[in-house]
């Protein structure tokens, strides 16, 4: 069992889970969206996939781009931030992952006794796999 051990208790573990905003093309159907009082044609089901093989004590939330923005409180929250695209989210893939870089440069020159887990897992998890 994986968790936390934070202030002398173990706690589980808090993961989000982000899908990429599809850019606006003919295949994302953003105009044909409004018509049908939809926000997204396309669940994020390799999301709920990944959510549904790890452990059911773990804390989840789901954040698909096409439907709200991501929140800094979202990010705060998490321990790990999971996110799941094809070629044709990069771009925001990589906006996801700039905003986790800039939170761990902005908390790191924080007088904190230690770093914030959250937002260095992360940059850690987001920086590492968004394609070149």
């Amino acid at each position: 069992m994986i968790c936390d051990f934070v202030r002398g208790s173990f706690r589980p573990v808090k993961i989000l889970l982000v899908y990429p905003r599809n850019p606006d093309s003919f295949w994302s159907f953003t105009h044909v969206l409004k018509l049908v009082s939809r926000k997204s044609a396309f669940p994020p089901l390799g999301l709920l996939t990944v959510a549904a093989m790890l452990p059911r004590h773990w804390s989840f939330r789901l954040v698909d781009l096409n439907v709200r923005p991501l929140a800094d409180d979202d990010l705060r929250w998490a321990d790990y931030v999971l996110l799941s695209g094809m070629i044709v989210h990069k771009a925001s893939a990589r906006e996801i992952a700039a905003r986790c870089g800039a939170m761990v440069r902005a908390s790191s020159s924080c007088a904190t006794p230690a770093p914030p887990r959250s937002a260095a897992r992360c940059a850690r998890s987001c920086c590492t796999a968004v394609p070149a």
